[in-house]
């Protein structure tokens, strides 16, 4: 075998045993993270019941993307868990997002002794996505990777009348999983095209890089439709997503927060959802103001000052690396010249930055930005192999460099995994003991919002929320307005004078909370 024949392989024999690795640590963790539930998972999971019992008319909804449910559906029909069906679908999606991690490393010609190792730190990345969070946010770093090779080969294969076909395909998918998969392939396809066709010369080339473009907007446009087209019925006017505008509304300079945690009892969307969070699209919340414009101003302002810390936070926390690699990025592309447009790392860049823009300017989590997490280790691979073909250095040095990188890049995934291990199992097993005693129907607390919808949705009842008032005379009036059938206590807001107006039936048997029989 020659030492070409070498080189294919070597990133082959990488990649297999970065899967292995993958699917042992999934068959081990498995069980300490099939409790991890929040009322966003929930939904997820009540929108792909509905699918499976064949109520469309709640299922097709304008606040989550469609995509993570209708996946789900096939693992709820065959007898799967919920949680259980949810975290094997991520894990597997995680497998194929690792597949994608492998082919931009390749793209990226990046030097096959550092496979194994950048493989390896990606496994504990992607894990972490897959165990430790139920929402859609894995599925959308899979299709951001799929999306970034595209678009790889888009820039070395301009004319490609067939990639931009499948952007518009993978752009659709993108919407499908999260609303805002709309905007960001739309303006970062247009600024990759736009960069493509200013830097060519030729006319004939023009017209063609042009067509193709439209090719894939037009594809992306025709899919996207039929979902915006559902929704926009649905809710009696043209949208492509509802959770935005109510975004705006609740992070808006007259909004008091969610309004689930100060407004009381909330009926819940529909009469199979566990709570109002399944489709809070008619949630009323104070619209943006702008009578006063210098005020409205400052207020944005504002807005994307915090945002813009909190962006450099979360960068911080995947890795104190991550900065410093993201400027160095900006700086080797300075020194590239007009060359630069050609690069692959322009292309990553790129898409990062519309990424990131659109929270920015809103509100940005963790989760929203988990396709940094990956190319932050595909890229760092990238200027390592650069750094060893410019700088001769001992295999002991090598080493060293290697540690500190990508131990540097699994410290955030190996924290967020230890804190959420075992995550919810309390909340499952004191679910488990109101099953015993019977409880079921219309759940309302008295303290936490969160406690209360897992609960809830652990015991087939569907939860109305927090009430307003912490007196017992004012609670039991809003308990009797919806004819709620039972309320949890919570130790923080317990009086004595609960057990007086209503009848408790757990007597410190469950726990940090009490359970009382209303009706």
């Amino acid at each position: 075998m020659n030492s070409k024949s070498t080189y294919r392989l070597s990133p082959q024999r990488a990649f297999i045993p970065s899967v292995i690795f993958y699917v042992l640590l999934v068959i081990f963790l498995f069980p300490y993270y099939q409790h991890q539930l929040d009322p966003d998972g929930i939904s997820y999971i009540g929108i792909a019941q509905k699918y499976l019992a064949g109520d469309f008319s709640n299922a097709i909804n304008g606040c989550w993307g469609p995509m993570i449910s209708w996946l789900l559906v096939p693992f709820l029909a065959v007898g799967f868990k919920p949680l259980v069906g949810f975290k094997m679908l991520t894990s597997i999606i995680g497998l194929f997002t690792l597949h994608q991690c492998y082919k931009t490393l390749q793209e990226f010609d990046v030097d096959t002794k550092l496979f194994l190792p950048a493989l390896l730190c990606l496994v504990i990345i992607i894990l972490n996505f897959a165990l430790t969070l139920v929402a859609p946010d894995m599925l959308f770093a899979f299709l951001g990777m799929c999306y970034v090779n595209l678009l790889l080969k888009y820039n070395r294969n301009q004319d490609s009348f067939l990639i931009c076909i499948l952007l518009g395909v993978i752009g659709a998918m993108l919407f499908f999983t999260k609303n805002y998969g709309l905007p960001f392939f739309v303006v970062s396809y247009s600024l990759m095209s736009l960069v493509i066709f200013t830097r060519n010369q030729d006319k004939n080339l023009k017209t063609k890089l042009l067509m193709n473009y439209i090719v894939g907007i037009v594809v992306f446009g025709l899919l996207s439709f039929i979902w915006i087209y559902l929704i926009s019925v649905k809710y009696g006017y043209w949208t492509f997503g509802t959770a935005g505008h109510y975004n705006h509304r609740v992070f808006g300079p007259q909004s008091l927060g969610h309004p689930m945690y100060y407004v009381g009892l909330l009926e819940p969307s529909n009469p199979t959802a566990t709570t109002v969070m399944e489709d809070f699209s008619f949630i009323q919340l104070p619209e943006w103001t702008a009578t006063d414009w210098m005020a409205y101003l400052k207020f944005y302002v504002s807005r994307i000052q915090t945002n813009l810390f909190a962006y450099f936070k979360i960068l911080n926390d995947f890795s104190f690396t991550t900065s410093s690699i993201l400027v160095g990025a900006i700086i080797y592309l300075f020194q590239r010249g007009k060359r630069f447009l050609y690069n692959n790392v322009f292309v990553v860049l790129l898409v990062l930055f519309v990424l990131a823009s659109g929270y920015i300017l809103l509100v940005i989590e963790h989760r929203y930005l988990w396709l940094y997490n990956l190319l932050l280790v595909i890229i760092s691979s990238y200027f390592l192999t650069r750094f060893f073909q410019t700088f001769q250095l001992k295999k002991s040095a090598k080493a060293v460099l290697l540690v500190m990188l990508y131990g540097s890049l699994l410290l955030y995934p190996g924290i967020t995994l230890s804190r959420n291990f075992d995550k919810g199992l309390d909340f499952y097993n004191h679910s488990q003991q109101l099953q015993k005693l019977g409880v079921k129907g219309k759940i309302a607390t008295k303290g936490t919002w969160y406690g209360g919808a897992v609960m809830a949705y652990y015991t087939g009842s569907q939860f109305y929320g927090t009430c307003a008032h912490t007196a017992p005379q004012q609670v039991a009036e809003e308990l009797a307005k919806f004819e709620i059938d039972y309320l949890i206590v919570w130790r923080n807001a317990y009086s004595e004078l609960d057990d007086e107006y209503f009848e408790n039936i757990t007597n410190g048997s469950v726990g940090n909370f009490e359970v009382y029989r209303v009706r």
